[in-house]
């Protein structure tokens, strides 16, 4: 009996330093769940960001190189998972290459990583919004939480909301 094929994810996340979130997390999870998951860090981050103080090294030029090594060696997914972006650049790099590879068939999915309880992460701006925004238009699934959700639909941010509401939000 031949063996199936495992389901190929590209994780496209940051890596930080002190907490158990992003590629940290994603990696021994899926890896549990059977999916052969590839990483591309989109930072290293020092720790979480709601310590107040961290730090961030940048590796758009890292995945700019990456990202045509792998051209070159035909390197294809089953599935692409987005989450904290670094910079516009860095978020037009994984817009085109996320386009590109959806065209022979990847599926998007984009974790929208911009705050939480109510507010945006320290550095989230309003043009990180706008270029998360244009990331979300070519995901085939968007898995925002309930603050990340209203900057994305531009719904006041509050603490309690209704199903209508919700409704609203997700749309």
């Amino acid at each position: 009996m031949a063996d199936k094929k495992q389901t190929q994810i590209l994780l496209i996340n940051d890596m930080a330093g002190y907490g158990k979130v992003a590629l940290s997390v994603m990696i021994p999870v899926l890896s549990h769940l059977k999916f052969e998951t590839f990483n591309l860090p989109t930072a290293l981050v020092s720790n979480t960001l709601d310590y107040g103080q961290f730090d961030i090294l940048d590796t758009t030029e890292y995945m700019e190189n990456t990202l045509l090594v792998w051209k070159k060696l035909m390197f294809s997914f089953d599935a692409i998972c987005t989450g904290f972006i670094v910079s516009e650049r860095q978020s037009s790099l994984v817009y085109e290459y996320c386009k590109e590879q959806q065209k022979s068939g990847t599926s998007i999915f984009v974790v929208p990583i911009m705050g939480d309880d109510g507010k945006r992460y320290n550095g989230v701006t309003n043009q990180v919004v706008a270029y998360m925004k244009r990331l979300c238009s070519i995901a085939d699934v968007i898995v925002p939480n309930i603050t990340e959700a209203c900057f994305l639909s531009e719904y006041t941010v509050k603490h309690t909301y209704s199903e209508p509401e919700i409704e609203v939000i997700a749309n």
